[in-house]
């Protein structure tokens, strides 16, 4: 999977792990040869300091010590960490702004094909669509997952986090996010649901 990782999107993500990782934390990243990020974390700027590869390797190292259950625990608590920082941040600010411009029975449709476009810059390529009971957003290239494989359950409890909370935001209520696919177990999508 070829692919760049900016330094803001690297240090979020290795802030998070950070938090959540504890005395594990050291382990993972030097295993996952990222260990030129523990002295330092990466600038909060676009700058490229990582391929895509190396972010993968390192959720396969993660999924290979702790297992399929810790994995997904640590994903959740690690999602609601990341979700709370891009609240916060410039973005978040900017998403909530923007969001507060579209009419309320608009958001959601407005929501997640804007999703769609800035994962495709700051994660991995997205696609948005749409049926009755939901909005969804896939993706074929997950970093979480496309290292890892025979998952019972899907694992992304991350993306769930991040997105309930983000449409929780930008809402005004709960929506229901749920993964309804997941590439760690052998399908084609990580696939979220937005339930209407």
């Amino acid at each position: 999977m070829a692919g760049e990782v900016p330094a803001y999107t690297m240090r979020a993500v290795l802030q998070a792990m950070q938090e959540v990782g504890g005395r594990q934390y050291a382990s993972l990243v030097t295993q996952a040869g990222l260990s030129r990020f523990l002295q330092a974390l990466p600038a909060d700027d676009p700058a490229i300091v990582a391929s895509t590869a190396e972010l993968s390797q390192l959720y396969g190292i993660v999924y290979n010590m702790l297992g399929e259950g810790a994995t997904r625990l640590l994903l959740r608590n690690y999602g609601t960490v990341v979700a709370q920082m891009g609240l916060q941040m410039e973005w978040g600010h900017e998403l909530a702004a923007r969001a507060a411009e579209v009419p309320i029975e608009q958001r959601l449709a407005w929501l997640v094909p804007y999703l769609a476009n800035f994962l495709g810059i700051a994660w991995a390529p997205h696609t948005a669509s749409e049926d009755a009971k939901a909005w969804y957003l896939a993706t074929a290239d997950c970093p979480i997952c496309v290292e890892i494989r025979g998952a019972k359950a899907p694992l992304c409890a991350n993306d769930e986090a991040i997105y309930g909370a983000i449409a929780r935001k930008v809402m005004g209520r709960r929506v229901h996010v749920a993964e309804v696919e997941c590439l760690a177990m052998g399908q084609a999508h990580c696939k979220l649901a937005f339930y209407k």
